[in-house]
């Protein structure tokens, strides 16, 4: 018996040893979490979070997120009874319970969520002031990422700034548990409308022209997703550096393959600045358009247009830059609207140095050589005169001081600005007195390579001259020779050595007839 007594006493000590580790050890409720949100183009954006549902977590695992494994009591934010009222039929005359508005979200499929998410959206967006307690607004950093910390655990509705989504997606929004496993990295799939902006005929963002070329540009961007609005501002800006004028006429709108009247479907407006001029392509109901012309998100929207390469073009490794933008609606039933990357592309003109020097010494210049400057098929390239030692390529319209040639000088080597890449010729017409001239022309290539972002690659652009090594070098250096003293016919020596033999002639003629009288 007094074994059993001493067995049970043990057994009952241990039971309270196993009662007190387990209250010791038993899971701390949750009070609070964070939420992490990144995606592509966000920097800058806002990105919003609203609250539906109040959780009481007991983290039976203890990991610090609400999962599958813990208990959850969800309450439903009183700000969003009137919503669930309205998917709950049964309470059409008294608020719906925490309890019916959980099994209401919680029936629901990944399919049918994503169409809840985009409900609970645009309710929001429609009695935002009722939800003032339960926003949390913050920008994305300019690695794309926002976070939220110390928020209370809970059922939460996750709002990018708007703008569009991809055409296979219905909605921007997402729900999310805090703290959870997604809430820790919530990737957004958010596609915000993005202009692409590309120079020339082969979709870079590089080239280079000469003065007086017109260059032609495309932006293109898409229809976006406009299902939450009534009305949708959608704008081009494209800002030309002073070095390109924009030819007015050239503009040219489609969308999806459809062309565009200006002033019915869109605006054309033009700024020209100081610096700079502005294009705008201006919709005002961007989705009226889209309707008329029985268009769809994702179709393309493009926008064409030339410019011309003018005299205040800068040169060589200082691009002629373009800078292209959206402007878009980005909250419905207003006209706020957010603002795409900027794409840019940058036009390049070149120049070359003339060094004109004699023989051998390339330390001094030979004035009083006459150049052309051709095209590789020979064709004359007309210059304007700026002052003595510099020339630019003349556009077809210009008249003053424009010339055919140019004559090398003692105040320096001859500067020709605005010169693209390709083969040109150097062709003297007349060379300095006492010079020969050249026999067949100089020939000058200038070779470039793009990166990516349209700016020149490291050791380009490339000059090469009549086939030599490439050279980053732009001094294009020509030899004259002037030829040696030819010999003549009587000269000196032979005049001296005539006027010898004809005195040896006349003294032998002289000497014979003495010699003869005196043998007599």
């Amino acid at each position: 018996m007094k074994k059993i007594k001493n067995t049970l006493s043990m057994l009952l000590v241990m039971a309270i040893i196993m009662s007190l580790s387990i209250t010791t050890f038993a899971a701390t409720p949750l009070k609070y979490g964070s939420l992490t949100v990144s995606g592509a183009q966000l920097s800058g954006k806002d990105v919003t979070i609203v609250r539906m549902f109040t959780a009481s977590v007991d983290d039976k695992n203890g990991n610090n997120i609400i999962d599958k494994n813990d208990t959850i009591a969800y309450e439903l934010d009183s700000a969003w009874k009137e919503f669930f009222n309205q998917k709950v039929t049964s309470k059409e005359e008294e608020n719906v319970t925490s309890e019916e508005a959980y099994n209401y979200v919680a029936g629901k499929n990944e399919q049918d969520l994503v169409a809840f998410a985009k409900e609970a959206k645009t309710y929001y967006n429609s009695n935002s002031s009722k939800f003032d307690a339960l926003v949390n607004t913050q920008k994305a950093d300019e690695n794309n990422t926002v976070s939220f910390d110390k928020l209370n655990t809970g059922y939460y509705l996750v709002l990018p700034e708007n703008g569009s989504t991809n055409p296979n997606r219905t909605t921007d929004a997402m729900i999310v548990n805090i703290p959870g496993e997604k809430a820790s990295n919530l990737e957004l799939k958010t596609e915000y409308p993005a202009v692409e902006k590309t120079v020339g005929n082969d979709s870079s963002h590089g080239n280079s022209a000469q003065i007086g070329d017109d260059v032609k540009f495309i932006l293109t961007s898409n229809v976006p997703n406009m299902e939450d609005y009534s009305k949708y501002i959608f704008n081009f800006n494209d800002t030309l550096s002073n070095g390109l004028t924009l030819n007015s006429e050239s503009v040219k709108v489609t969308i999806g393959g459809n062309s565009l009247q200006n002033d019915t479907d869109y605006k054309k407006i033009i700024k020209k600045n100081t610096n700079d001029t502005v294009l705008r392509v201006e919709f005002s109901n961007l989705k009226s358009v889209v309707e008329k012309y029985n268009c769809k998100a994702g179709d393309e929207i493009k926008v064409e247009y030339t410019a011309t390469l003018n005299e205040n073009a800068n040169i060589t490794n200082s691009p002629n830059t373009n800078k292209a933008e959206v402007e878009y609606s980005n909250k419905p039933g207003t006209n706020e609207t957010g603002k795409s990357e900027s794409s840019i592309t940058n036009t390049y003109t070149f120049d070359i140095k003339v060094h004109k020097y004699a023989n051998n010494d390339e330390s001094k210049i030979l004035p009083g050589a006459e150049f052309q400057l051709q095209t590789a098929d020979g064709t004359l390239i007309k210059l304007v005169k700026e002052n003595e030692t510099t020339y630019r390529v003349a556009n077809s319209k210009e008249v003053d001081n424009v010339v055919d040639t140019f004559i090398t000088v003692e105040a320096g080597d001859i500067n020709i600005k605005g010169l693209k890449e390709g083969i040109y010729k150097l062709k003297e017409i007349n060379s300095p007195v006492g010079y020969n001239k050249l026999t067949k022309p100089v020939e000058i290539e200038i070779k470039v390579q793009y990166n990516l972002d349209g700016s020149i690659e490291k050791n380009h652009p490339q000059y090469i001259v009549n086939g030599k090594e490439p050279s980053q070098d732009n001094v294009v250096k020509i030899q004259n020779k002037n030829g040696a003293f030819l010999p003549e016919t009587g000269s000196i020596g032979t005049i001296g050595l005539t006027a010898l033999g004809i005195a040896v002639v006349i003294a032998g003629l002289c000497f014979a007839p003495r010699k003869k009288k005196e043998q007599k």
